[in-house]
């Protein structure tokens, strides 16, 4: 979907876009490039997300889609990522969507 930008190097702030991007696509993204599962967050016995971790960077993952910050939560994870994973936010998210 992306090849032609491979190289290049941007950052995705499109907030409408960055809600379309699946929970269960990124949780799969994460787990099939080695990052851990660190810890659940809940509050009041409910599951508000998880982060994960790698090589001591630390992602935080909504649980759902319609979480609040949704986007932003999207955004920041997809700059860590990209800085871990030595690729580009256009090819992680290509990645994540094909997960």
């Amino acid at each position: 979907m992306f090849e032609r930008f491979k190289d290049v190097q941007v950052q995705i702030h499109d907030a409408d876009f960055l809600k379309t991007i699946p929970v269960a696509n990124i949780v799969r993204y994460l787990q099939e490039h080695e990052w851990k599962n660190h810890k659940e967050i809940r509050m009041n016995g409910e599951l508000k997300g998880w982060i994960y971790e790698k090589e001591e960077m630390f992602v935080t993952v909504p649980a759902t889609e319609t979480f609040g910050d949704y986007a932003l939560r999207i955004s920041d994870l997809l700059q860590k990522v990209n800085v871990i994973e030595f690729g580009n936010q256009l090819s992680i998210v290509e990645d994540i969507f094909s997960s």
